[in-house]
């Protein structure tokens, strides 16, 4: 068995296996694409990158609405597609503010719970790495894309994760 360390060398080998896929697939593309289909893309990308910034602003617009709408309702309201999910304000308390109390009264310690350790895997910020890294967008999945769903899908969309891609 791989101790951790090992195994995230290999899930950073992986990654690195992924992007030269990604990179000599774009590479085969650059061979046959023409200086003037190049261009004729670009073109495209600017026409139709305002008419999703236009999409995107009415999308922001509404969703900001029915978010207000829903805190003055008070309930969570269900479309086709979407549902709008109210939910009471969470309870909070200052832990080093109690903590600092406990020593005093540890009856309250009675009372205190800690929940599972569920570690994340994560990149290290951009700036600690030792390889550049390139920015990635994932979108929603189109429906066609899980035929077998049984719940319509909303139309795939960009939800402004940042994920990075290894450059190589």
């Amino acid at each position: 068995m791989l101790a951790i360390g090992e195994k995230l060398e290999r899930l950073a080998d992986l990654y690195l296996q992924l992007d030269a896929v990604d990179a000599e697939k774009q590479k085969l593309l650059d061979q046959i694409l023409t200086p003037e289909v190049r261009a004729r893309l670009a073109d495209i990308e600017a026409e139709f990158a305002q008419k999703a910034e236009a999409a995107n602003a009415n999308i922001e617009s509404l969703e900001a609405a029915i978010k207000t709408e829903t805190l003055t309702l008070g309930e969570s309201v269900r479309g086709s597609s979407f549902q709008a999910v109210w939910n009471k304000g969470r309870t909070s308390w200052d832990s080093k503010g109690l903590a600092t109390y406990s020593e005093s009264h540890p009856e309250v310690l009675a009372f205190r719970k800690e929940g599972e350790v569920h570690p994340p895997v994560r990149v290290p910020q951009v700036d600690q790495l030792p390889i550049p890294l390139h920015p990635r967008t994932f979108s929603r999945a189109k429906a066609s894309a899980n035929p077998g769903a049984n719940t319509p899908h909303p139309p795939a969309r960009n939800f402004g994760v940042k994920v990075f891609r290894v450059a190589l």
